[in-house]
C-alpha cells in the first residue's frame, strides 16, 4: 500500500479551479495582499475563535494510505468554519459561485472538522475581501456530515483517480527501462565506456564532466545510461542545452528509445515569444484568448494531453493549446510536473530569475540533469547572473507613473541627482554603489505598489515592462559579491557577474542529486571544471572513434588576422578558398570572427567560380534551415561565409558530402575591451592566467567547436584551413584535441596547394 500525503488546497485547485491566466507580477502582489486581508480579518475575531486551525486525516482507498491537512482560517463560535478570500473585483458582481474552488475548499475543511469533532452539521462562511479597502462580502449556508462526506469522497476519488495514473506510469517507466533495448544494431568504439561512466555516476549520485568528440554518441549515451540508472519514482531528469537544435535531438532520441520498450515521457520547454500561439504577443487575459479562462480549461487539456501523448514536442504542445484554447507556454509547464524528462534550455535550471520554481526551490524532485554542449555553460551563467538597465528609462516611468500614488518621483530625483556624480563613459568597481542601488530599490518597491493599485491605468503594459527590468537588475544585484562587478556606463548601469561557479555549485548540492556536463569542447578540462562548478566532479576523456587521418588540418606560417592587418589578409585568404575548394567538388565554409571581417572579405569577392552564401546577423531560424538544406546538396562547389560561434559552427551535423573543408580564419579571440579586460584582471588577481582563461581558450573553444562541423561520421574526409600564424604557437597547440594528428604547416599558397593534393 503507497503513502500519499496530499493538501487539501492542492486536492481542489486541481479539480476545481477557474479563472484567467495571471502575469507573475499580479500573482505575487495578490499573494502578498492576501496574507495582509486574512491578517486584518483574522485580528477582528473574538478571544474564543481560533484561527488557522489545522484538520487532518489518515485512510485508506484504492490501495493508497491517504493522509489529507489543511488550515481552516477561522472557527467561529466553533459552529462555523470561514474561508477568507482577497480579490480586487467589486463585490457586487461577487456570487457565491464565483470561484468553485474556493467554495469547494471550505467543503472540503467541512468534512474533516466534522469528522474530528464528531458533528452532525456545521455553517460555512466564504468571505471576500476586497483589497484595497478590505470591505467584506460573506455567503453562509449549512452543511451535513453526510453532504460534506460525499463531496469529500467524491473530489478525493477523482484526485486519486488521476495520481493512480500517474504512479501506475512511473512503476511502468522503472520496469520498461530494464528490459529497454539499445536502439541501434552496434556501439561506436568507446561508446560503452562512456555509457558504463554515466550510469555509476548517476548511482553514485555525483558529477562528472564528460569530453566526448564527435560520433562516440553523447545524446543516446548519456540519455541511455541515465535511464538505465533510474531507482525511483521521484527522480526527474532534464536535458539541458544552449541550442533548438540540441533539444530536437533529444527529442529524436526520446522516440527511438520509446521503440525499444521505454515507457518514458518527455516534454521540451520552449521561450515564451516562440511558442505564443496569438496573434499579439501580450498575455493579458482580456486581449488573448489563450490566457482568458486559462485554469478553467487547464485540467481537461491535462487529461488529454497526458492519456493521447507520450514525447510533447513544441509542435504537438501547440497543437494540444489550440485545440483547447489555452497558452501553450504555460501548458507546457503544467504538463512538465508530470513528465519524466525535461528537455530546455540551461536557464530552465539554473539562471535565478526565469528557473523553474516548482523544481528548483523546493526538494520535491530528485533531479537529474544532463548538460549538454557544456563548453557554454561557462559564458551563459555569467550572463545569467549579469543584469543592465538603461537609466534613462525613469523619465518613461516617472511620467507614465505621474498621477498615481505612492509616487516615485522623489527617489527617481534621488538616482538622478546621484548618478551625476559619475561622468566617465565607463567606470567600474568591485562593490556595489549605495547611493545608485538604495534610490533603484525604492524605485522598484514603490513602482511595484502603483502598479498593483492602478490596474486599469494608461501605458500601464509599457510601466510593467519598465517594472520588471527594474525588478531583474535589483534580484541580481542580492547575488553580489567578489566574483561581480558594477559598471556605470553611458546611460546604463551594469552589473556583471565575472564568475558564476558558486551559484551553479549551489543549485548542483541543493537541488539535485547527480550531473553530467559532456562536450567535444572542453580543453583544458581544469579550466571548465573550475568555472563551472568550482572544481567538482570528475572528469573523463573518451578518445575520437574516427580514424584521425580522416581529417588533415593546415596552419600557415605567414598569416596575420590581428585587427590592424586584417585589410592585408584579404586577398590572401581569397586565394586560400580558391585553393581549398580545389580539393574537390563540394560544400565549404569560411568562419571569421567577427560579422566585419566576413563583410571586408565578401566585399572584395570577383566573380568567383563557386556559389557563396553569407550568414547575417538577422537570418530568421527558417533561412537558416534553408541553408542547410543547401548543404545537402554537394553536386557542385559551394562556398558558406560564416561567424564563429554562430547557428552554424555548433550543434550542427554536416554528414557525409555536406562539408568537404573549412577555413577558420582567426584564432577568434573574444573581443578586447572593458568587460574581457575586467575578466583578465580578475583572473590575474587571483592567481590565474588572466590572457588564457579571458581570451585564448574562449577563442579556441570556438574554433574547435566549428572544426568540429567537418567529420561527423567514420566515412567523413576533409581538410581544415587555420589561417593564423599563432596557431602555430605552443599556447594554442596545448589547447588542440588529442584527435587532431594531422596537422602540417604551410609558407605559401603553392605549399597548401600541395598538402590539398596529399590530402585527397
Amino acid at each position: 500500500m503507497k503513502d500519499i500525503s496530499l493538501a487539501v488546497k492542492e486536492v481542489v485547485l486541481f479539480i476545481y479551479q477557474t479563472g484567467n491566466l495571471t502575469n507573475e507580477f499580479v500573482l505575487q502582489n495578490s499573494m502578498y495582499e492576501g496574507t495582509l486581508a486574512h491578517n486584518h480579518l483574522q485580528s477582528l475575531y473574538k478571544a474564543d475563535d481560533k484561527k488557522e486551525y489545522h484538520v487532518k486525516k489518515t485512510f485508506e482507498l484504492n490501495n493508497y494510505q491517504i493522509t489529507i491537512n489543511g488550515f481552516i482560517d477561522g472557527v467561529l463560535s466553533r459552529y462555523t468554519l470561514e474561508e477568507i478570500k482577497s480579490t480586487h473585483k467589486n463585490l457586487e458582481e461577487i456570487e457565491i459561485s464565483f470561484k468553485p474552488e474556493h467554495l469547494a475548499q471550505l467543503k472540503m475543511y467541512a468534512y474533516l472538522y466534522m469528522d474530528e469533532n464528531d458533528l452532525e452539521n456545521v455553517k460555512i462562511k466564504l468571505t471576500y475581501v476586497k483589497i484595497p479597502n478590505y470591505e467584506t462580502k460573506s455567503f453562509e449556508e449549512e452543511i451535513t456530515f453526510k453532504e460534506a462526506s460525499d463531496f469529500f469522497f467524491e473530489t478525493i476519488n477523482e484526485y486519486i483517480s488521476w495520481i493512480d495514473k500517474i504512479n501506475k506510469h512511473s512503476i511502468s517507466l522503472l520496469e520498461s527501462v530494464k528490459i529497454m533495448e539499445f536502439p541501434f544494431p552496434n556501439y561506436r568504439l568507446y561508446q560503452k565506456k562512456l555509457m558504463k561512466e554515466c550510469y555509476n555516476n548517476i548511482l553514485n549520485k555525483s558529477t562528472l564532466f564528460a569530453i566526448a568528440p564527435t560520433g562516440v554518441g553523447k545524446t543516446i549515451s548519456t540519455i541511455f545510461s541515465t535511464l538505465k540508472a533510474l531507482s525511483n519514482e521521484r527522480e526527474k531528469i532534464f536535458y539541458l542545452t544552449a541550442k533548438t537544435s540540441g533539444k530536437k535531438v533529444a527529442i529524436e532520441t526520446i522516440n527511438l528509445l520509446r521503440n525499444k520498450n521505454a515507457d518514458i515521457k518527455a516534454i521540451e520547454l520552449t521561450a515564451k515569444e516562440k511558442i505564443c500561439i496569438h496573434n499579439e504577443f501580450n498575455c493579458d487575459p482580456n486581449l488573448c484568448p489563450f490566457a482568458n479562462n486559462y485554469y478553467t480549461k487547464l485540467k481537461n487539456a491535462l487529461y488529454d494531453g497526458y492519456n493521447n501523448y507520450d514525447v510533447f514536442s513544441t509542435d504537438i504542445i501547440k497543437e494540444l493549446a489550440k485545440k483547447h484554447q489555452i497558452c501553450p507556454f504555460e501548458l507546457q509547464l503544467d504538463l512538465s510536473n508530470y513528465m519524466d524528462m525535461i528537455i530546455g534550455d540551461y536557464n530552465y535550471a539554473f539562471d535565478p530569475r526565469t528557473h523553474l520554481i516548482r523544481y528548483f526551490d523546493t526538494n520535491d524532485y530528485e533531479n537529474i540533469l544532463l548538460i549538454d554542449e557544456a563548453h557554454n555553460m561557462i559564458t551563459r551563467s555569467r550572463d545569467m547572473y549579469s543584469s543592465t538597465f538603461n537609466y534613462l528609462e525613469l523619465d518613461d516611468l516617472k511620467s507614465y507613473l505621474s498621477k498615481v500614488k505612492p509616487s516615485i518621483k522623489k527617489s527617481i530625483k534621488e538616482f538622478q541627482n546621484n548618478i551625476l556624480n559619475y561622468s566617465d563613459d565607463y567606470y567600474y568597481t568591485d562593490f556595489l554603489i549605495d547611493e545608485l542601488i538604495s534610490p533603484i530599490r525604492k524605485i522598484a518597491h514603490l513602482a511595484e505598489d502603483a502598479l498593483n493599485e492602478n490596474p486599469e491605468l494608461p501605458n500601464h503594459k509599457e510601466a510593467l515592462e519598465i517594472y520588471f527590468n527594474l525588478k531583474g537588475f535589483v534580484k541580481i544585484s542580492d547575488f553580489f559579491d567578489e566574483d561581480f562587478r558594477f559598471i556605470i556606463n553611458k546611460n546604463e548601469i551594469e552589473i556583471r557577474c565575472l564568475d558564476a561557479s558558486n551559484k551553479i555549485l549551489e543549485t548542483l548540492n541543493n537541488h539535485t542529486v547527480s550531473s553530467i556536463f559532456f562536450s567535444a569542447t572542453m580543453h583544458p578540462i581544469e579550466y571548465y571544471q573550475k568555472f563551472i562548478t568550482k572544481g567538482l566532479g570528475e572528469a573523463i576523456t573518451i578518445p575520437s572513434p574516427f580514424n584521425p587521418h580522416n581529417l588533415s588540418i593546415m596552419i600557415p606560417k605567414y598569416a596575420n588576422t590581428k585587427y590592424n592587418y586584417r585589410g592585408e589578409s584579404i586577398s590572401d585568404i581569397i586565394s586560400t578558398i580558391e585553393a581549398m575548394i580545389s580539393y574537390k567538388t563540394g560544400n565549404y565554409i569560411v568562419f571569421f570572427p567577427s560579422y566585419e571581417y566576413l563583410n571586408l572579405v565578401v566585399s572584395e569577392l570577383d566573380n568567383p567560380n563557386y556559389l557563396y552564401i553569407i550568414q547575417t546577423p538577422t537570418m530568421s531560424e527558417a533561412e537558416r534551415h534553408a541553408i542547410i538544406e543547401e548543404f545537402k546538396d554537394s553536386s557542385y562547389t559551394k562556398v558558406g561565409f560564416f561567424v564563429m560561434g554562430g547557428a552554424f559552427s555548433e550543434g550542427i551535423d554536416y554528414i557525409g558530402d555536406m562539408l568537404s573543408g573549412v577555413l577558420i580564419v582567426s584564432v577568434c579571440l573574444p573581443m578586447f575591451g572593458s568587460y574581457n579586460n575586467m575578466l583578465k584582471e580578475h583572473f590575474d588577481k587571483n592567481g590565474l592566467d588572466g590572457m588564457n582563461y579571458a581570451y585564448q581558450i574562449p577563442g579556441m573553444s570556438k574554433v574547435i567547436q566549428a572544426v568540429g562541423r567537418l567529420i561527423r561520421s567514420e566515412n567523413d574526409k576533409g581538410i581544415a584551413i587555420l589561417y593564423d600564424e599563432r596557431f602555430n604557437y605552443t599556447v594554442y597547440k596545448k589547447l588542440m584535441p588529442p584527435s587532431w594528428v594531422d596537422i602540417k604547416s604551410y609558407y605559401s599558397n603553392n605549399d597548401l596547394k600541395n598538402l590539398i593534393k596529399k590530402a585527397k
